[in-house]
């Protein structure tokens, strides 16, 4: 992925830090595809909600359960017809309405100083840096402060993003990754987050594919959370679940005790069903509340800018449980 425009660098200066973020510019987007609804998912890997961990019956299939589209069943003559046309709202439509706020609630919590975000993945393809963008949308809609992510890969986000997006997230990358010979080091990430903690309050790093670096190194130990994406490929599952014993052996148990898993839906097609057994074992590894199964959304994956509004009501509802899973970790800092 390639950075747009000559003056985009790692060390371009920012403004201060305010009371409220500048405005940003808006884009069209595509138009959101609804995924399959959370009520038919009943998978063994827990998602995060306002009650805290789901769990289902140890016998389900992981992949199936995760795959299964939504029955549409005709509405019925009755009481929610007479009061859905009397109100021109759905019934449950408040009760969701208010889970969300609760949501975005929890997300704009307090955060005493900068909170840097390591979000990795142990392949390539499995759409860490939608995942970045997505979640840091979230953060910087639902905020008063500023959130900016730190593009440590190879610039995808400012290429598409520029500096800022409409939802207020900053991006910060290094210089045009096609025509400069220039590469970042250990003391560039360094020399970036000292001067970036004291203008932002949530920062999220979109780390490179290659852990053994010192690059990477420097980033996990700047981060206080570490956010850890996979697909429902089995080589993309297996490769996670080397990388966190790689990272257990490393001195980095810290960050796998209080990370978070998101299991992304990258593709519409269901996978083979063995691979359930696989997620399965992996997710065992993480705190029940700190799994989340993010599902197939065009907008997500058209390679535009994402906008929270036109996610899926199910893909945000996920993003929005993740945000305020790892904003939890705010108040302890």
């Amino acid at each position: 992925m390639n950075n747009r425009g000559p003056d985009r660098g790692m060390f371009q200066q920012t403004e201060p830090l305010a009371g409220r973020r500048p405005s940003a510019r808006r884009r069209n987007d595509a138009r959101a595809f609804s995924p399959p609804s959370p009520a038919d998912i009943r998978a063994t890997v827990p998602l995060t909600n306002m009650e805290g961990p789901v769990q289902a019956e140890p016998d389900e299939d992981l992949v199936d359960s995760i795959e299964e589209p939504d029955v549409e069943v005709p509405a019925k003559p009755g009481w929610r017809n007479m009061l859905s046309n009397l109100t021109r709202r759905e019934p449950g439509q408040g009760k969701a309405r208010a889970d969300e706020l609760g949501l975005r609630e929890r997300i704009r919590v307090p955060v005493g100083g900068a909170f840097p975000i390591a979000v990795v993945s142990a392949k390539s393809g499995v759409g860490k840096t939608a995942v970045v963008e997505a979640l840091g949308s979230i953060f910087a809609e639902a905020r008063d402060d500023r959130v900016i992510v730190v593009d440590v890969d190879t610039g995808g986000l400012a290429d598409r993003l520029g500096h800022r997006n409409s939802s207020g997230l900053e991006v910060f990358g290094h210089p045009d990754y096609a025509h400069s010979d220039w590469q970042i080091k250990r003391d560039d990430v360094v020399k970036a987050f000292s001067m970036l903690r004291k203008r932002y309050r949530v920062l999220l790093v979109d780390c490179g594919k290659t852990l053994k670096s010192n690059v990477t190194e420097a980033v996990l130990l700047e981060s206080e959370a570490l956010v850890v994406v996979t697909n429902t490929s089995i080589d993309a599952i297996r490769k996670t679940r080397t990388m966190l014993d790689w990272l257990g052996r490393n001195g980095y148990q810290r960050l796998i005790e209080s990370a978070t898993l998101a299991i992304n839906r990258t593709e519409q097609r269901k996978p083979r069903a063995w691979v359930s057994k696989e997620l399965r074992e992996l997710s065992e590894r993480f705190l029940p509340e700190r799994v989340v199964v993010l599902p197939f959304d065009r907008h997500v994956h058209d390679d535009n800018e994402i906008v929270p509004s036109r996610l899926s009501q199910e893909s945000r509802r996920r993003y929005l449980e993740m945000a305020a899973a790892l904003a939890e970790m705010f108040r302890g800092q």
